[in-house]
């Protein structure tokens, strides 16, 4: 694994009569950067540091296998003994995969460490405009059964499908695998839209041999990887965005789900920025009702 840069920025938008600003970038964003802060206090070794980064009230919880720690003070002491048994500065981690709601977000983050292994999930909330996290299960035990009154099971399988195709896209692209690359992209191939390291767009079947040829020749830059990309996905719109900035130039695979998860657009220039809407609306319809949610 490798860690993954603290800034994120990844700006959707969403095709109107006029555009818009996609309502999920600004927390995506902020969430991400609560991961990259929690990171980097539990790497440092600093408990107290990763517990300001929670809610200000009492209810927040911490989760450490199959024991539950509730409120403040005991999610400190809880997870201040676990830092003191893992060596400062070795944390390795993954790029956060986000799962972005209106008004909640979940973030799921492998970690090796001293030897162990496992997969932070934590919940995030949004008060005021301001996120701050509310729960976190150190070693995701959560994705499988509740741990007390914490379920993380339902956020995990929305996940964890474009995480899977994610970790495909990514190796085929590495490795310039033209077979795997033709089999991950969508079926209805006129949908398909491949951007170019010049910034040149193409579609439908000229797209597809133009992204196979870029990754055999060599055009895709060294050091893609699932370790590195970061996810967001829309909760319950059947779209996510991955991508990784490499040496200045941002890699981007916008997936949809259909048969299955399936890229529908790659990109090794311009970042994909604007989301596909249906025609009968129903994209536009689900990010109204999203604004109109946190208003």
């Amino acid at each position: 694994m490798s860690r993954w840069p603290h800034v994120v920025a990844l700006a959707l938008v969403v095709a109107t009569s006029a555009v818009q600003a996609d309502p999920l970038f600004d927390r995506g964003e902020a969430l991400a950067a609560l991961a990259a802060d929690l990171v980097d206090a539990e790497n440092a070794g600093d408990a107290a540091a990763a517990v300001d980064l929670f809610a200000p009230d009492d209810d927040i919880a911490y989760y450490e296998g199959a024991n539950e720690h509730i409120g403040r003070d005991a999610a400190l002491a809880a997870l201040t003994a676990r830092l003191a048994g893992l060596p400062k500065g070795s944390l390795v981690a993954t790029a956060p995969r986000i799962l972005v709601e209106a008004a909640t977000g979940w973030i799921v983050v492998e970690w090796e460490w001293g030897g162990d292994a496992g997969r932070h999930i934590t919940r995030a909330r949004r008060d005021g405009g301001v996120w701050s996290l509310d729960a976190l299960d150190f070693d995701g035990g959560s994705a499988d059964a509740p741990i007390g009154a914490f379920d993380a099971s339902t956020a995990a399988d929305a996940i964890d499908g474009p995480v899977r195709m994610m970790e495909k896209a990514a190796a085929a692209f590495a490795e310039g695998d033209q077979g795997a690359i033709e089999s991950l992209i969508v079926k209805q191939q006129d949908d398909f839209i491949f951007i170019s390291d010049d910034g040149v767009r193409w579609e439908g079947t000229d797209g597809i041999l133009i992204a196979v040829a870029a990754a055999a020749f060599g055009q895709v830059p060294e050091g893609i990887s699932r370790e590195a990309m970061t996810l967001f996905v829309g909760a319950g719109l059947g779209r996510a965005i991955a991508f990784q900035e490499i040496d200045g130039t941002r890699v981007s695979l916008q997936l949809e789900r259909r048969d299955g998860w399936r890229i529908v657009k790659a990109s090794l220039s311009a970042p994909l920025d604007v989301l596909p809407v249906s025609p009968a609306g129903g994209v536009i319809t689900t990010w109204a009702n999203l604004r109109r949610a946190t208003r």
